[in-house]
């Protein structure tokens, strides 16, 4: 990233060639793809918990944003913490060859991330969804 006010026009910031979708940088997509360049970049840090038995799954992994560089509100200099997102997903499989899934993410945003992304850091931000897979197997060797 580069600072907000240090006048420089050297962008920092780490680009992927292509779109990671939701790989990295949470399901929320704040920083989805390059809409961070040109901007003070992105940490984020994370870890990821699962669970598996029988047919049930579960995963929650909490992402910690940082920024990269230093941010300013006119000459003030702000935090760098942007905010925590949680998501979360369950899993079941009902058969071989179809899976139900379900997600829910939250993200608790920092008057830092309201500077960056504007808006209002203490309106509710939360996104889910549900998903059926059918994998089915058309073509076999046997």
């Amino acid at each position: 990233g580069k600072d907000m006010n240090d006048g420089s026009t050297k962008i920092k910031s780490f680009n992927p060639l292509y779109g990671t979708n939701h790989k990295f940088n949470g399901w929320m997509d704040y920083f989805y793809v390059g809409n961070h360049l040109n901007s003070v970049g992105l940490t984020d840090l994370y870890f990821t918990l699962n669970y598996q038995k029988g047919k049930f799954s579960a995963n929650v992994t909490p992402h910690f944003f940082k920024s990269a560089a230093d941010i300013y509100a006119g000459i003030n200099k702000k935090s760098a913490n942007l905010g925590t997102e949680i998501d979360f997903s369950i899993g079941y499989k009902v058969a071989n060859n179809i899976n139900f899934s379900a997600g829910f993410s939250k993200m608790y945003a920092t008057e830092s991330m309201e500077i960056l992304k504007l808006g209002d850091k203490d309106e509710p931000n939360t996104w889910s969804w549900v998903m059926v897979t059918f994998s089915p197997k058309l073509f076999s060797s046997k």
